[in-house]
């Protein structure tokens, strides 16, 4: 009998421990570092509005599970998605943003002009010589800065 009033103490004590240990739920919402919202995000057209004669290389479009590096001597995290461009270096690609490309000339030196949409300047021109990567972060407004 003894044995039977000890176990129903503790299982009192578990149930009442459990109930109050467990934070509000909007409580522990709060403190999660904030995400970037469903509704925060957009869709860019990233174009090259220049005349360029040249390849180039996306990394981290997220358009496909393809695996790349950044540029390998200042982002060389590994990001998804990759495209490439056609022989001239002419592309129209739509992004779901805020999101961080990285562009490397891959067969010759190239000058962008690029443009992500949205009623915004478009940047440029910018030389990347041979081999060259640049980091571009394009925001929920199609505002494209070069990193």
């Amino acid at each position: 009998m003894k044995k039977l009033i000890l176990v129903n103490c503790v299982l009192t004590l578990a149930v009442i421990f459990t109930y109050c240990s467990k934070p509000d739920l909007t409580q522990e919402q709060s403190t999660v570092t904030p995400e970037i919202k469903a509704e925060n995000r957009a869709t860019c057209t990233l174009t090259n509005a220049g005349t360029t004669t040249h390849k180039v290389r996306i990394c981290g479009t997220n358009t496909n599970a393809t695996v790349c590096q950044g540029c390998p001597n200042t982002f060389p995290q590994t990001f998804t998605g990759v495209f490439q461009s056609p022989l001239n270096g002419d592309f129209a690609i739509t992004l779901t943003t805020p999101i961080v490309i990285y562009i490397s000339a891959t067969t010759g030196a190239q000058t962008l002009f690029l443009d992500a949409g949205g009623n915004n300047p478009p940047i440029g021109p910018l030389a990347l010589p041979a081999g060259g990567c640049q980091g571009f972060a394009i925001d929920g407004n199609c505002n494209i800065t070069a990193l």
